[in-house]
């Protein structure tokens, strides 16, 4: 917060540069009618776009990322393409030039964006504070990790591990973990479950867990755990 008030002279710019903008000439219909003109990108320009788009999706399926917050982080692409799009033309009617988004313009958008999501993740955790799943999501990704990626046995011996491991946010019982579990991969990000059954060596059933980290977005649909 502070209490300094917008300078004459930046009000003044701020003026000058929005009646630049108004002044931009839209095109036309065969009608006559004001049609929106299509700004392209530079070609580098469009391959830094792809790249931080496709870091927006990484971080909404990273382990822990919270749930609340993935509405807002499907949202920031456009959000990006629309904030390059208005510092290009920024730019252009201040200095001149084609019409045409580049690298630079992405480039300082994307700071914005990142404006945007920092406070975002502020408003959340000020609003829901640290959800126990998000918390539970890093252990397990980690646990898998060490695992390379994949691990499968009872529930019970699942809270064990984690419990040894220190984590704060497993459950007191392992049928509550399970549940946490199958949340957290029903989210079809970065983790994925599939229930079964082992004998031992009396030939009793034990139902299991198996936990597989997937690599990125791999468009794999989860398994039905109510299945038997």
């Amino acid at each position: 917060m502070t209490d300094d008030e917008i300078s004459v002279e930046a009000t003044t710019e701020y003026t000058n540069l929005y009646d630049k903008l108004a002044g931009l000439k839209m095109g036309t219909s065969e009608n006559g009618e004001p049609v929106p003109e299509v700004v392209p990108l530079s070609s580098d320009a469009w391959e830094v776009f792809k790249e931080l788009a496709d870091s927006l999706v990484e971080e909404a399926y990273a382990p822990g990322f919270p749930a609340h917050l993935e509405g807002v982080w499907s949202k920031m692409e456009a959000y990006l393409a629309r904030l390059s799009l208005i510092l290009a033309l920024c730019r252009v009617v201040e200095q001149g030039g084609e019409e045409r988004v580049e690298t630079r313009d992405v480039l300082m958008a994307s700071g914005l964006v990142d404006y945007f999501k920092a406070h975002a993740r502020r408003v959340h955790v000020g609003l829901h504070g640290q959800n126990p799943a998000d918390l539970l999501a890093k252990d397990l990704a980690q646990f898998l990790e060490e695992h390379d990626g994949e691990w499968k046995d009872e529930p019970s011996v699942l809270h064990e591990e984690l419990k040894r491991r220190g984590s704060e946010a497993v459950p007191s019982r392992a049928d509550e973990l399970s549940k946490m579990v199958y949340a957290i991969s029903d989210r079809r990000t970065w983790l994925k479950t599939e229930p079964g059954w082992k004998k031992n060596e009396e030939g009793k059933s034990h139902r299991t867990i198996h936990l597989l980290s997937r690599n990125g977005v791999d468009g794999v649909v989860g398994v039905d755990h109510d299945a038997d």
